[in-house]
């Protein structure tokens, strides 16, 4: 394995990274919105669209960058991120919140 290709799969990694993020983060905003929109279903439509343009462009760049390898580590970035978020956020955190604030069942 040469370097360029070294780098080339480097660069899909961060890619897969950052797409985690942003398509995560998206959302999560996108989810925390809905129950404050007059129009929840426009909103989940809209936000969906631009998670899959967005996840669209970087595993196509990761293709012309690295080939099909780069978009398996791609994904591989998408899904570590993926996990760590889904961690971090999960449903404990909010059950903790909810009680902190006096809504216990």
């Amino acid at each position: 394995m040469g370097m360029n290709e070294f780098f080339g799969l480097f660069l899909a990694l961060i890619f897969g990274l950052a797409l985690g993020f942003v398509h995560l983060g998206i959302l999560r905003l996108t989810v925390e919105q809905l129950s404050r929109s007059n129009r929840p279903s426009m909103l989940f439509l809209g936000g969906f669209i631009v998670r899959m343009g967005i996840s669209l462009l970087i595993f196509l760049a990761a293709v012309w960058i690295a080939s099909w390898p780069g978009v398996i580590v791609s994904l591989a970035g998408f899904l570590l991120v993926r996990t760590i978020l889904t961690h971090r956020w999960g449903p404990q955190k909010a059950e903790r919140k909810e009680n902190c604030h006096g809504n216990q069942s």
